[in-house]
């Protein structure tokens, strides 16, 4: 018996190029950029010149009105050079919404297969991540790892996914997305092979040990177990209870993670050492900053990537050292948006993630409520429409699963 169904061949170029786009995910910025710009002109080409009738949802036109609020922003901000970098970085929210506007469906084959793809290079990436790990643990014959300012752990969070060059968020991001498709995709029809991958999925989200990661790893779970799609009860029972051991059994085992996961609400903005605050510290003091700074201007904010420089005045006002020394961003995709264009820009982010999630709801698509909810929790806690990688996910993953909305998802 095999373990997997036969993997359809892409038979589109539209098709191949969107695998060209996934790929380009797990590759430095360049290749990402180039992807998303050829993907965006064969679509633009079959749509202008083969007249072919595009099928996408009204809900891809909110990311571009977001990017057009942005584009307004530029008009009165105050940072021109950084607004026109970060207008250009953020232009997927413009092309790749386009992009499937103009082009219809994939096949469901191609379908299954694009989102199978991605679920490869994320278990490629833990290999890579794990096998680097293990490889320094057996040539140091340790793994821990001294600093003069602190010991670290080849498993800790930034050593582990240093091999593969991704955020060690962005990385709990996609793993997460990852860990949905293994739950979903058709393409894995034995049994035990339909358990082990997700678990070793869900291990990894761990061990990368991104607290908002195992966090949406934990409601993803439940969302799972509660939707129709969890018709195997032995598979859900089996899986839930490895899940609920495996986390509490690893944050107890390894030292790194309690030190992950300890929770502290105190902070002084003055701590000069930002390596000795919590990650809940640090943000709690960004958080407060950027609240302050949005009420000074809340209807328009302060114009495109001039948000950050009215933060980085409120931190420097309170005397935040690690802030001004880095020139952290609101870590909250909220906040961001709130600082650069305001309360129009708010609405319309809210309306990106509400619209999507009640239509799930009502389509009983769990696929998609799943990744606008794993999206939306990221955006919580890190601005994940500032870098390219986060924009792309979002944007191209937004764009192919809304425009591929089906009650039989």
């Amino acid at each position: 018996m095999r373990t997997f169904k036969t993997l359809p061949t892409f038979g589109s170029v539209f098709a191949g190029l969107c695998a060209f786009v996934i790929l380009g995910l797990f590759l430095p910025a360049g290749f990402t950029s180039v992807s998303v710009i050829l993907l965006f002109i064969y679509s633009f080409f079959i749509y202008f010149l083969k007249k072919e009738k595009g099928s996408g949802t009204f809900i891809l036109l909110l990311p571009i009105i977001l990017l057009l609020l942005f584009i307004i922003g530029f008009a009165y901000s105050t940072e021109k050079k950084i607004a026109f970098e970060l207008i250009i970085r953020k232009s997927s929210l413009l092309l790749l919404p386009l992009t499937f506007l103009f082009k219809r469906q994939v096949s469901k084959n191609e379908f299954n297969a694009l989102l199978f793809l991605f679920l490869c290079f994320c278990l490629v990436c833990s290999f890579v991540c794990f096998g680097t790990a293990i490889y320094n643990i057996i040539t140091h014959k340790t793994y821990i790892v001294q600093t003069p300012d602190r010991v670290y752990y080849y498993f800790a969070y930034n050593f582990l996914t240093d091999p593969v060059d991704i955020d060690p968020i962005y990385l709990s991001l996609f793993c997460n997305l990852a860990f949905i498709v293994s739950l979903t995709t058709p393409l894995i029809n034995k049994p035990f092979i339909k358990i082990a991958v997700p678990l070793y999925i869900a291990f990894f989200i761990v061990m990368i040990s991104s607290k908002i990661g195992v966090i949406t790893l934990i409601l993803t779970t439940i969302l799972w177990i509660c939707s129709r799609q969890a018709r195997n009860k032995f598979s859900v029972i089996i899986l839930l209870i490895c899940i609920v051991l495996i986390i509490p059994i690893s944050i107890y085992k390894f030292p790194f993670l309690k030190d992950r996961f300890s929770i502290s609400f105190n902070f002084d903005y003055k701590q000069k050492y930002g390596h000795l605050w919590t990650s809940t510290g640090y943000r709690l003091a960004i958080w407060s900053s950027a609240i302050e700074t949005i009420k000074e201007s809340p209807i328009f904010g302060y114009g495109t990537a001039g948000g950050q420089k009215a933060l980085e005045n409120t931190y420097a006002k309170h005397e935040f050292v690690w802030g001004l020394r880095d020139s952290l961003n609101p870590h909250n995709e909220f906040f961001s948006t709130l600082l650069d264009v305001g309360i129009p820009g708010f609405c319309i982010l809210l309306l990106i993630f509400a619209l999507p999630l009640i239509r799930a709801m009502k389509e009983g698509d769990f696929l998609v409520f799943s990744f606008v909810m794993i999206c939306l929790l990221f955006c919580l806690i890190e601005s994940i429409l500032l870098r390219q990688k986060g924009i792309i996910f979002f944007s191209f993953f937004y764009s192919f699963l809304l425009q591929n909305f089906t009650k039989e998802s």
